[in-house]
């Protein structure tokens, strides 16, 4: 892929040649950062290449800082084709450096100090429970605090009562 190097700071420029609604704070489409045959690069700046399953046509792009974090809207969705042919129970459950999974996960506190591809990580979703304690007397807490109020009194063994 042939690319060109623009300068700190003209990346908007040269993105709203292309395309006038593309935001480069945020993920960009492949159409997006191609400029007159050329794919964009910035000084100063690292690509993120987001992996699409569906094709390379659906590869997503994030331009970040060299030695900053990837922020939350750098982090890219799962592109709608490759949402559309995830089983039932299957949900992303992020992005890794690795196409079968086996590398670092990558989320809002990685630092990018090059460029990087990653790949979509499919999982089966988690299950929802939810829970409700009555303690204290009759106190209900709900499952996000229940771990809080777990106390072992005198060595006692932690019990669960089912109503």
């Amino acid at each position: 892929m042939r690319s060109v190097t623009v300068p700190q700071g003209a990346l908007v420029a040269y993105v709203a040649q292309v395309n006038p609604k593309a935001d480069v704070a945020k993920v960009l489409k492949r159409q997006d950062i191609n400029w007159n045959s050329l794919y964009l690069r910035e000084e100063g700046s690292s690509l993120v290449e987001y992996k699409a399953k569906c094709g390379t046509w659906a590869d997503q792009y994030a331009y970040v800082a060299t030695g900053q974090t990837i922020t939350a809207d750098k982090l890219a969705a799962l592109h709608k084709d490759d949402q559309k042919n995830l089983k039932e129970n299957e949900e992303l459950k992020g992005w890794n450096t690795k196409k079968d999974g086996s590398g670092d996960m990558v989320t809002a506190e990685t630092v990018v100090s090059e460029e990087m591809t990653v790949y979509p990580v499919i999982g089966e979703k988690a299950e929802e429970i939810h829970i409700t304690a009555k303690v204290n007397g009759g106190e209900s807490l709900g499952g996000e605090t229940l771990a809080k109020v777990v106390v072992f009194e005198h060595g006692q063994e932690p019990r669960l009562t089912f109503l």
